[in-house]
């Protein structure tokens, strides 16, 4: 860094090394926010630490609960970070209807819930554009993270959910071709 004990440091060594210290920073002071919400019993202390330091978590149903700790064993860094920016989101009410679908909804019910939510997933999907490959970093890859959430979501949700999240899927798939 230095040529001798009275030569100056290398501007570019201090710029890298201010660098590094306030990614470290950072860091900690990421921790030190997520300890803080512990304590202060704002945290769940069931879901993935990432996620759990997410006031709004508290108010998710349990199936909800429950695959936002599947994602915590199957998502990345980027993966999480960008479902605990979605779980900031104050849901709306036609996501609520999803949530509290029963198990014997008739078809014209499940047709109709699944192209309401067509135009909210659309905007999530703008204001957090991270949703739209959440496995881009995944640890075992996206197949492996696919065949996992999507054995979450049947065993978690019931029938009637699961046919609205797969109509849900294919209207958005289907969204850029002419009908």
């Amino acid at each position: 860094m230095c040529d001798g004990p009275d030569a100056d440091p290398d501007p570019r060594d201090l710029r890298s090394l201010d660098d590094e210290l306030a990614a470290t920073i950072e860091r900690l002071q990421h921790a030190r926010d997520e300890v803080g919400a512990l304590i202060r019993r704002t945290a769940a202390i069931d879901l993935p630490l990432r996620l759990a330091s997410v006031d709004e978590t508290a108010e998710l149903p349990d199936p909800d609960r429950s695959f936002v700790t599947v994602l915590g064993t199957v998502l990345g860094p980027s993966g999480m970070d960008a479902y605990a920016d979605l779980l900031h989101e104050k849901p709306q009410p036609v996501a609520r209807e999803l949530d509290e679908l029963p198990a014997d909804a008739d078809e014209p019910a499940r047709q109709s819930l699944a192209e309401r939510l067509v135009p909210y997933v659309r905007g999530l999907r703008v204001k957090h554009p991270g949703l739209s490959d959440l496995a881009s970093d995944a640890p075992r890859g996206r197949q492996h993270t696919a065949r996992t959430l999507g054995k979450a979501i049947t065993d978690l949700y019931n029938p009637a959910q699961v046919d609205v999240m797969r109509r849900l899927h294919e209207l958005l798939s289907d969204s850029g071709r002419p009908r």
